[in-house]
């Protein structure tokens, strides 16, 4: 997530997390997604504690190759709403969608301005001065209220690689199929090149060739 105006830094996605018990509206209680958030008696907004929802009787069976994760963040979930998603081991594009608009929807009742996110799950967001002390916490709140960060880090690693192959095979495979690499190319050779900084240097097709493996090594071609 970038922030804009009063800091700037790039959150990954990527950390996937927990949330509170919730409300039976499937977010925790106390979540600022439906409205303005109420204020601890300081004056501050207070922060949301990140713990599992209780299990149910039934826990659902997750298939398909990025099955231990559904099921990983099944567990860990903080809302129903996540839950509800996860459940038959799919994420559709509707589903990501209506995750990103609850987040965005959270951050901006907080006070948060120009809250984006954009294909590939990075965002942007303008941060109040008096709010710049606090984005940590009020993100990590509204992650707690919908599962963002979690499911929606599964749902694109899926995007660019749907059978949940080794990611460093997968990088491989790329770079031999866009021809950056000869066949034969291995992943050891890979890490070598890519902790000796080979990768920083290209320049022209090579560059560009590099770039789309690394964006989605599951389907980038070249031309």
């Amino acid at each position: 997530m970038k922030l804009r105006s009063a800091v700037s830094l790039l959150i990954l996605l990527g950390a996937l997390v927990g949330c509170a018990p919730s409300s039976q509206s499937g977010l925790p209680t106390g979540s600022p997604i439906d409205g303005e958030p109420s204020l601890s008696d300081d004056g501050s907004i207070p922060v949301l504690t990140c713990d599992p929802l209780p299990l149910p009787d039934v826990v659902p069976t997750f298939t398909g190759p990025w099955a231990s994760d559904f099921d990983r963040e099944y567990r860990l979930a903080s809302s129903q709403m996540t839950r509800d998603i996860l459940e038959d081991s799919r994420i559709t594009v509707a589903e990501n969608a209506e995750l990103d608009n609850a987040y965005i929807q959270c951050m901006t009742n907080l006070g948060f301005t120009n809250v984006e996110i954009y294909a590939d799950g990075s965002g942007s967001i303008d941060v109040p001065p008096e709010l710049a002390g606090q984005f940590e916490s009020l993100d990590h709140s509204c992650d707690c209220s919908v599962g963002w960060s979690s499911v929606s880090a599964i749902y694109h690693e899926m995007q660019g690689n749907p059978d949940n192959v080794d990611s460093v095979e997968i990088m491989v495979q790329c770079l031999i199929r866009v021809g950056l690499e000869p066949p034969g190319y291995l992943p050891h050779q890979y890490l070598d090149d890519l902790n000796a900084g080979i990768f920083d240097d290209m320049v022209g097709d090579d560059s560009m060739k590099f770039f789309r493996c690394n964006a989605d090594p599951a389907h980038a071609k070249w031309p």
